[in-house]
């Protein structure tokens, strides 16, 4: 009789429940999102100061992410993008942090798959990583700096490029040794781009990256920020954690250049795109909900977004 696998939101659920159920506790759980909420700020401080370094890529970057713990249809929507894009002539590169896998704990990147083969395993990359790199449709790099894992996408994609002549080499130990590989991989990486406009091309048209999940990885300029936000309980509590299951505040959405909400109810998008009270939440972008995209033919016909 196999195990019933438990949801990171049902976990977050369970432990919360237990801290609630004791008004000291509660108080507890608030004075710790203080501190959290401090080290956030003191972060995002030290990016727009310039003491820690954010980094860009010589390709355009678009960013999925989210600010509350839980799921929110990120994986559906970068395949979408993914798919979007290779219709538009362009060559979509996913880059994963690689969650619930090995790579995540070092400090290398991986190649999970190339668009024509799978390279790694679920243990190693992870379990959406690997799904999506099983669908055969592009190239997935795992690794917990998605900087590098975008460089030595380049690297494998697009050697002819001018910038590759330029790049600095860099150690990555690869996931695992083997008879026929006894030594680690060497991948490279540069922090200069070429002169000129050109852009990294893969084989179907110019690279574009994809940050799954990478709404926090500030560190990584993009040029797209999209964040989803579940319908029915978008900002959870209004607490951030581990008092509620923001990990970022409202204020956070101001870097959004959209804002969708998902698992919305479908009558939402025939009745002229009108929200209900979470669509009220303030952003610098549009505020779109699924079935509105949908009306809109801008959604996939697979039902995973609606889930």
């Amino acid at each position: 009789m196999g195990i019933k696998p438990i949801s990171l939101s049902e976990i977050f659920q369970k432990i919360h429940n237990i801290f609630l159920s004791s008004p000291s506790l509660t108080w507890i759980l608030r004075g710790l999102s203080l501190v959290y909420s401090a080290g956030i700020s003191l972060r995002l401080l030290l990016y727009r100061k310039g003491i820690l370094k954010v980094r860009k890529l010589p390709s355009p970057v678009i960013s999925v992410g989210n600010i509350a713990v839980g799921g929110t249809g990120k994986t559906p929507m970068t395949l979408h993008l993914a798919g979007i894009l290779k219709k538009k002539g362009f060559s979509p590169v996913v880059l994963s942090r690689g969650y619930g896998g090995s790579i995540e704990k070092g400090k290398y990147s991986f190649v999970a798959g190339d668009g024509d083969i799978v390279l790694g395993t679920p243990l190693e990359v992870g379990d959406e990583p690997f799904m999506m790199a099983s669908r055969l449709s592009f190239p997935v790099v795992v690794g917990r700096d998605r900087f590098t894992s975008g460089w030595m996408a380049i690297e494998l994609l697009s050697p002819s490029w001018p910038g590759t002549k330029n790049m600095i080499p860099k150690y990555r130990m690869p996931p695992t040794k083997s008879p026929e590989n006894p030594k680690p991989s060497q991948h490279t990486i540069s922090e200069k781009s070429p002169p000129g406009k050109t852009m990294p091309r893969g084989e179907k048209g110019p690279l574009v990256m994809i940050l799954d999940d990478g709404f926090q990885h500030i560190k990584l300029e993009r040029d797209i920020n999209i964040v989803l936000m579940d319908c029915s309980h978008p900002v959870g509590n209004g607490h951030l954690l581990p008092a509620g299951r923001l990990r970022e505040g409202l204020d956070a959405l101001k870097r959004a250049d959209a804002v969708v909400f998902t698992r919305c109810s479908r009558d939402i998008g025939h009745s002229g795109g009108k929200l209900p009270a979470c669509g009220r939440i303030p952003a610098s972008g549009k505020l779109l909900p699924y079935p509105t995209l949908r009306a809109s033919g801008m959604l996939p016909p697979y039902p995973t977004l609606q889930e």
